[in-house]
C-alpha cells in the first residue's frame, strides 16, 4: 500500500491539482486537507463553515458569501445529471 500512495505522491507532485472537499464540517477531512497542504501535494479547496484550524495553503470557500455561487451551483446540478 505505501508503494502505491508513493507513486501517486510522486505524479502529482509540484503539479498544484485544485481538488475541492465539501465536508469542511469533518474534522477528519480537515486534518487530511491540512496534512495535504502541509506535504504541498495538491491545492486544497475547502468548502465551509470549516471546523478547526486550517493550513495557510487550504483555500476556503465560504458559500453563503462566495461570488461565484451561482455559478458554483450550476456546475454541480450539472454533474450530478451524469
Amino acid at each position: 500500500m505505501a508503494q502505491i500512495m508513493n507513486e501517486l505522491k510522486a505524479k502529482i507532485n509540484g503539479k498544484n491539482i485544485p481538488i475541492v472537499f465539501p465536508e469542511g464540517q469533518d474534522e477528519r477531512i480537515v486534518a487530511a486537507v491540512n496534512r495535504l497542504a502541509k506535504e504541498s501535494l495538491l491545492h486544497p479547496i475547502l468548502i465551509g463553515p470549516v471546523k478547526g484550524e486550517v493550513h495557510p495553503n487550504v483555500e476556503v470557500i465560504e458559500p453563503e458569501s462566495y461570488a461565484g455561487k451561482e455559478a458554483m451551483v450550476e456546475s454541480f446540478m450539472e454533474r450530478r445529471k451524469g
